[in-house]
């Protein structure tokens, strides 16, 4: 059960900088983009924005958690918890749910941010579709984070992976291609694509917990 204790421990020590930096991404970039086609007294075409949300979006929620699983290891504070009697897995399913805390949180307040600017959209087909790909970097980023126990080496695997799907447009990644939704590819149903890359997520979480749950036994060091 998780505990008040457990719980203000859980707020103070993820929601840093190294968190709340990438969250404002997204807001700031909307923000900058108002302002923009405000002094063009023009409203920004839905497509574009659309694009914006799931590009921007699922970028933050690699680098968010970028460092959720060695929050400890930093802190000198690893081995003391290895020891406290809890669930192996309880560490890992809590930064899970932090990262989808995390995307909610920019995903939302943008799109709040939008609606006030412009008025009433499609949330459909503008945000929701945009969460698919950010849990799925949100929970490579966990895994990668906790096996290599480096912030730098999760982040670099996050923006290699996000410039190049970009950058090729899924030639390689085909059916769990992360901007599907906003440059849709032939042939590629697209609820079958925010399947497989939500499948994904749930597969990199649960790798994360097993890999926690053999770290705890003491199977590899620091």
């Amino acid at each position: 059960m998780l505990t008040r204790t457990t719980a203000w421990y859980e707020a103070r020590i993820v929601f840093g900088i190294a968190s709340l930096l990438p969250l404002l991404i997204l807001p700031g970039y909307m923000l900058i983009g108002c302002i923009v086609w405000a002094s063009r007294q023009a409203v920004p075409p839905l497509q574009e924005i659309t694009t914006v949300f799931e590009v921007v979006l699922t970028l933050v929620g690699g680098l968010a958690c970028a460092h959720l699983m060695t929050i400890e290891r930093e802190e000198g504070f690893d081995e003391i918890r290895r020891t406290y009697g809890e669930p192996s897995w309880r560490v890992p399913v809590l930064r899970a749910l932090e990262a989808a805390v995390f995307l909610a949180i920019s995903g939302l307040l943008t799109a709040l941010l939008f609606y006030f600017a412009y008025g009433a959209y499609d949330f459909n087909q503008v945000v929701l579709p945009a969460y698919a790909p950010a849990l799925y970097l949100a929970g490579l980023s966990l895994l990668v984070n906790n096996i290599s126990g480096s912030y730098w080496i999760a982040a670099g695997v996050i923006v290699g992976y996000w410039y190049g799907d970009w950058i090729t447009q899924g030639a390689y990644t085909q059916v769990v291609f992360l901007f599907n939704h906003s440059s849709p590819l032939d042939n590629l149903d697209p609820a079958l694509n925010r399947a497989l890359l939500i499948g994904g997520a749930l597969v990199f979480f649960t790798l994360n917990a097993v890999y926690s749950a053999w770290r705890r036994r003491g199977y590899v060091g620091r």
